[in-house]
């Protein structure tokens, strides 16, 4: 399984604390879009993404929107 993959599964588990919704991401080659259903569990979502990425130093491949 691909990193991307991984990512993406791990930001698809999370629910929505306000609204208990999950978001949905789709993950480009050079991309991750996050569909949230508010803009505060968006923001949670991209930190996430954000720390993971920087973890493994891959900020330089995807960007996050």
């Amino acid at each position: 399984m691909k990193i991307k993959q991984i990512i993406a599964l791990i930001i698809e588990g999370r629910r929505c604390s306000i609204h208990g919704k999950h978001p949905i991401v789709n993950v480009t080659h050079r991309e991750i879009k996050i569909a949230a259903c508010c803009k505060a569990f968006h923001a949670e979502c991209v930190k996430q993404v954000s720390a993971i990425l920087t973890g493994i130093d891959a900020t330089q491949y995807w960007k996050v929107a």
